[in-house]
């Protein structure tokens, strides 16, 4: 559930001194060459960002948009 991985990132930001962002850039994206990847943050401009949809009915729609600091 969410808000496992809520708990989960205060933990190793209290235990690292870290943020969650910073532990997974150290950790896991870069060792992995993963340069298109990242910590979502609103104010950084990604071109080619993905985005969700939602279905509406018999419709699609773009997904409104989600603060990924709420879930972690």
């Amino acid at each position: 559930s969410n808000s496992n991985y809520f708990l989960l990132g205060m933990i190793l930001e209290k235990i690292t001194g870290r943020t969650y962002q910073q532990l997974l850039q150290e950790k896991i994206l870069s060792p992995l060459n993963m340069i298109n990847t990242g910590y979502d943050e609103p104010e950084t401009i990604l071109h080619n960002r993905a985005a969700g949809y939602e279905k509406k009915e018999k419709e699609y729609m773009h997904a409104p948009y989600l603060n990924m600091n709420i879930p972690y």
